[in-house]
Order: C-alpha cells, then sequence, then structure tokens
C-alpha cells in the first residue's frame, strides 16, 4: 500500500519525456525503486509480525468475563487489543490484505463482543449505584439478598 502512495508520481515521470532525459532521472529512478522495495519489505515484515499477534489476542477472548480490582471493586475484563485487533482486521480487509482466518472470525463477532460489553459494564455500573445506596444498618437484613447477588455473579468471575 504504501508502494501505492509512490507509484503515481513516478507514472508522471515515466510520461514525461523531458523529465526522463534529464541527468537525474537514472538516480531517481533508483531511489524510487530502492524506495519501493523498502517499503514492500517493511509491510511484508509488518504483515508477518501483525499476523504472529492475532492468535495470543484472540486468547485473550477467554479470559474471564469480570475481574477484581485489588480493591474488590467490579470490572468488566476486556482486553482493549481485542478491539485494535477488530479495526486492523477491517483496515487490512478494506486494502485487500490477506489476514488470518482467527482475525477474520473475531471481526465476525464484533457486534457480538461488543454488545456484551457494553450491557456488563452498564450492569455492574447499575449494581454499584444500588449497593452504594444500601445503608449499612440495611446491610445485615439484605445479607441473603446480597450472597444471591455474589452467586449470580460468580460465574463471571471463573468462566
Amino acid at each position: 500500500q504504501l508502494v501505492q502512495q509512490i507509484e503515481e508520481p513516478m507514472k508522471v515521470f515515466r510520461e514525461n519525456k523531458i523529465l526522463m532525459t534529464n541527468r537525474d532521472s537514472a538516480r531517481i529512478i533508483k531511489l524510487y525503486n530502492k524506495l519501493a522495495t523498502t517499503f514492500h519489505k517493511f509491510e511484508m515484515l509488518w504483515l508477518t509480525n501483525w499476523t504472529a499477534t492475532v492468535e495470543p489476542i484472540r486468547s485473550a477472548l477467554k479470559a474471564t468475563l469480570l475481574v477484581h480490582d485489588p480493591a474488590g471493586k467490579l470490572h468488566v475484563n476486556m482486553d482493549p487489543k481485542i478491539l485494535e485487533l477488530i479495526q486492523e482486521t477491517k483496515w487490512l480487509l478494506r486494502l485487500n490484505c490477506s489476514v488470518p482466518e482467527g482475525a477474520r472470525e473475531v471481526l465476525k463477532q464484533e457486534h457480538r463482543i461488543k454488545s456484551y460489553v457494553q450491557r456488563l459494564k452498564q450492569y455492574v455500573k447499575d449494581m454499584d449505584s444500588v449497593i452504594a445506596t444500601i445503608q449499612p444498618a440495611v446491610t445485615p437484613v439484605l445479607c441473603s439478598q446480597l450472597h444471591s447477588l455474589n452467586s449470580t455473579i460468580k460465574p463471571g468471575l471463573v468462566t
């Protein structure tokens, strides 16, 4: 793709016979070829390295849905690299690049992943809000309901 950015000016250069007879034309062509080769190598290296990251990032989808921070606060466990993988896959496909099947599978799940994360974040926010309104004097009375709530959340902490 980078080579395409320098290809258009080079076309103009090739088509203009006056420019081609210039004494610097050979040097410019040599420089263009060197730059095009470097761009191509860079793109292949970048794509190879990116492809190697797909499976490790994809494995983050197997992480637990919820986590507690050191203070005990509940959070949705969403690795931002998953969303980055989705965006990069979209762009690479738009550029007609070959992408691994694992990246395509994550892309197919984009709507579901984003929807689940958004809903889980809202549930956690709502739960925190409700729990914050419980007065300490009422906590013993609601012990059973809070235990039930924690039991409901527990699968998200282990799967």
